[in-house]
């Protein structure tokens, strides 16, 4: 059905294939000429630090599918990065290309066939490929059939990679490049990591041969980039969700009534992150992190959701208002790292502010260098989580959560929503394979001591200033 709907865009691709095999001489793309070798080298090193950043260390034993596989190019460079041979996997529409492809990939499943319609099951490949597809199809609704079927092939949690022109090709109507938005558009849920990448072809064949510095030094400027280079990851499948309680308690005082109404509980979401913020702006007005601004507390927010290890729930009335929330970590010290590396600018101009402006927080700041240390160093770090070192018996840093801030409001507590937050908490971090939680609190916060007390945390170590609860789970 879908080859029949989409034999026109088809046609017009095999004949634009046709017309660059009897024009294009055959070693234009040759690795033989400095252009070529600039920009594929200049591309694979920003490919590699992707995979990399992605917490990707190695291909191997890892599913590799590359849709419109061509001749094999990237499968070949895939398998020169230790990818496992039989694990690859490729399709075209050419069969052609297929036919080129398969001597130099022996051990690879290559197919011959339409891309909205991939002949894989669902979740079979940890990554999938995409390299000037797109821009080589001219229907939209073409596009989404095929970013349909590579999102189903792809498992939970798994990789999709891209690579295509933003930009028209002038000199060539049948492509049409796709911007940022568009490639969001086409993925949806999915978390991005996507940047410029590959100098103007036209600039590299002239400046390459010249020098290969002043190219890569070109390279720099955004605007002489011609492709977006990205990865995308797909939520992954988590483990089931506690089921929240409901019970009935007493409105806000300032309405007058007395009516019991229901409080409902379920995870953060990106939504409400405005409104988590604003209580916890009410709850914790002397606190460092407030004192950076409501935007930035909503970023702080907003960073919970969609990240597989994120154990963040919102309580709320019968109106929807938010009023409870408990967040934290199933590593929450790489939680607080990736926050940094992903906001960064906004946070060093808050703190930069506040320092100014704000005398009550210079102190603050000051007492923060290892902070600002470790959010300069998270901007060099790849994103692979980090591991305490531990000893045998001890629990590593995957198996030791972090609950990072609970709050609720004045008028609504003492009637069981922070219980409630924290059995979410806890039940949820258990199927995460969190072993044991920890949290601190201010040492002159006597009622939040005593509450931790009252729900089963015990004191794990304590001076001056904080004392650090845990709680085995």
């Amino acid at each position: 059905m879908q080859e029949k709907r989409f034999a026109h865009q088809i046609a017009i691709i095999l004949a634009e294939n046709d017309r660059r095999r009897r024009e294009i001489p055959p070693d234009f793309y040759s690795l033989m000429h400095l252009p070529n070798l600039f920009m594929t080298t200049q591309r694979n090193r920003s490919l590699l630090r992707l995979l990399k950043r992605g917490q990707v260390t190695t291909l191997a034993g890892r599913r590799i599918l590359d849709v419109g596989c061509g001749s094999g190019e990237w499968l070949l460079d895939f398998l020169s990065w230790g990818a496992t041979p039989e694990l690859l996997s490729g399709i075209d529409i050419d069969p052609r290309q297929i036919a080129e492809a398969a001597p130099k990939l022996p051990q690879a499943d290559l197919r011959v066939g339409n891309a909205a319609e991939l002949p894989w099951a669902d979740a079979s490949f940890d990554i999938v490929v995409q390299a000037t597809l797109f821009s080589s199809i001219l229907d939209l609704n073409f596009q989404k059939a095929i970013a349909a079927e590579m999102m189903r092939v792809t498992k939970p949690g798994g990789l999709i990679l891209w690579y295509d022109s933003r930009f028209d090709n002038p000199w060539n109507r049948h492509v049409r490049g796709i911007r940022a938005r568009e490639v969001k558009r086409l993925f949806p849920g999915c978390s991005f990591r996507l940047k410029r990448a590959t100098l103007l072809p036209p600039l590299a064949r002239k400046v390459v041969p010249v020098s290969w510095l002043v190219a890569q030094l070109l390279e720099q400027l955004p605007f002489l980039r011609t492709h977006i280079l990205g990865s995308f990851r797909l939520p992954p499948q988590s483990p089931e969700l506690p089921v929240p309680k409901s019970h009935p308690v007493g409105a806000f005082p300032a309405d007058g009534t007395s009516t019991d109404r229901e409080i409902h509980y379920s995870p953060m979401s990106n939504s409400l992150a405005k409104e988590v913020a604003e209580l916890h702006a009410l709850c914790f007005r002397d606190f460092f992190l407030t004192g950076l601004g409501h935007g930035i507390l909503t970023l702080y927010y907003r960073h919970y959701h969609g990240r597989p290890d994120s154990i963040s729930f919102v309580a709320r009335d019968a109106s929807g208002k938010v009023i409870g929330f408990v967040a934290g970590s199933r590593n929450y010290g790489e939680f607080v790292r990736s926050f940094y590396r992903a906001h960064f600018l906004p946070l060093a101009l808050a703190t930069v502010k506040a320092f100014f402006l704000r005398s009550d927080l210079q102190e603050k700041i000051r007492q923060r260098t290892s902070h600002i240390k470790a959010a300069i160093r998270s901007l060099f770090e790849n994103q692979r989580p980090t591991r305490r070192p531990c000893s045998s018996g001890a629990l590593s840093a995957f198996e030791t959560g972090g609950l990072a801030s609970v709050a609720v409001h004045p008028d609504f507590r003492g009637k069981g929503v922070a219980v409630e937050l924290f059995r979410l908490f806890e039940e949820y971090a258990k199927r995460l394979g969190v072993r044991k939680a920890e949290l601190s609190v201010l040492a002159s916060n006597a009622r939040a001591i005593a509450f931790y007390k009252k729900v089963g945390w015990h004191i794990a170590s304590y001076d001056e200033d904080y004392v650090v609860f845990e709680k085995m789970l």
